[in-house]
Order: C-alpha cells, then sequence, then structure tokens
C-alpha cells in the first residue's frame, strides 16, 4: 500500500495518462496461469493426478486477457501451452483461442512483440489509436513502439491495486472455470465412466473456456 500510495503521490501525471483517450480504446492486458486440472482440495483426485499425499495437478497454461474499458471488445484469448504440437490438437484445423507454446508455457518477449505488431496491423486497418495498460515484467520490452498502439506500463508490486482484470475479473473467470471442471468430472463419475485429466483441447471443449471471458 505504501508503494501505490507513493506512487500516486510522486507520479501525478501517471492517473492522467488515459486523458487524451476516449474509454472505448483503453485496453487492459494481462496474464494469468490457469492450473487446468486442479479441483478442489475436498474433491477426490481423479485417475493419473498425483494427488496422493497432498500433492496437486501443477500442469498449467498461460492466458492472456485484453479488454477495453468499457468492456466492448474483448479480444480472443491467446493461450501458451508447453508443446506446440500436442497431441489432443492432431487433426484440429481451428480454436476457439490462439495458441502460442513454449518449454516453461510462459509469456516471452517474442510472443509479447508478436501479438502486439499483428493488434498493431489490425488497428491500423480499423484507423484506431488505442492505448494498452500492462504491467512491466520482464516478457514485455518497454522499448517497443508501434503506429496504433501506445503502452503504458504499471509500476512494480502495484498491478494488484491499479490493474482492472486483477480486480476480481480474473478471480471471477477462473471460478467459473472450476465450476464446470467438477461438473464434468461428477458427470463422468455417474455415467460411470473411467474419469482421466483433461487435455488442452478439452480445455475448451469441456469448460467452453473462452465463452467464459465473452
Amino acid at each position: 500500500e505504501d508503494i501505490v500510495r507513493r506512487w500516486k503521490d510522486d507520479s501525478p501525471d501517471i492517473p492522467k495518462i488515459g486523458k487524451n483517450f476516449k474509454i472505448a480504446v483503453i485496453y487492459n492486458w494481462d496474464e494469468t496461469r490457469l492450473f487446468f486440472n486442479l479441483l478442489s482440495e475436498r474433491m477426490l483426485a481423479v485417475k493419473g493426478d498425483p494427488g496422493h499425499g497432498g500433492k496437486r495437478s501443477k500442469e498449467r497454461l498461460t492466458v492472456l486477457l485484453i479488454t477495453n474499458a468499457d468492456g466492448t471488445d474483448k479480444l480472443t484469448p491467446l493461450v501458451i501451452g508447453k508443446s506446440a504440437k500436442p497431441r489432443c490438437l492432431k487433426g484440429v484445423k481451428s480454436l476457439p483461442v490462439q495458441y502460442e507454446a513454449n518449454k516453461k508455457a510462459w509469456m516471452t518477449s517474442a510472443i509479447f512483440t508478436n501479438y502486439l505488431e499483428k493488434l498493431n496491423a489490425r488497428m491500423h486497418r480499423e484507423k484506431r489509436k488505442i492505448l494498452m495498460v500492462l504491467d512491466n515484467c520482464p516478457a514485455h520490452p518497454s522499448s517497443l513502439n508501434f503506429s496504433n498502439i501506445k503502452l503504458a506500463f504499471l509500476p512494480t508490486k502495484c498491478t494488484s491495486h491499479t490493474q482492472p482484470l486483477d480486480l476480481g475479473i480474473i478471480t471471477a473467470m477462473k471460478v467459473q472455470y472450476r465450476k464446470l471442471l467438477v461438473q464434468h468430472v461428477v458427470a463422468d463419475i455417474d455415467a460411470g465412466k473411467d474419469v482421466s485429466k483433461i487435455n488442452v483441447l478439452q480445455v475448451y471443449t469441456v469448460s467452453s473456456f473462452h465463452k467464459l471471458w465473452n
């Protein structure tokens, strides 16, 4: 809280960063980890989940969410996995999300730059200029410049107080995802099926993950 207070006191121009932008063109960018096989602590572990002895599934995806301030433009989520060509995606021609991959399933500077270049091209075609508010993690190079996107980086340790997507939006989406995951597991149990962990493709087909966002 002291950091946030000092930031506001010492940087009076920061809160005015969107002064020249209409609310519909102020966007927030935020990434979050999704432990897509992680069930409730009080739920029986499914087959293949190393839940014995208190260990819980750590299989994760990184999900990038972007929306404008009035909620009229929620961009298609970007999902980052560990495998560039998961078996479950073999033969799948299209996904309701964008998909990237690296060994740690993390955001990288290359993915960051490539995504913004494509988004900038879209904004150029639409003759729009936007403000993108985001945190200053190492994977977000601050030296990038775009013709139609202005980047505004939040100070370290302030994002949980000042970044809109961190103020309940992402949490609410994860709660709904977990609810749908549990419903899927329970339905399989009731049907007498051999319940196993879901794969990356089922993250979309079982939970309609993209619909939780849209």
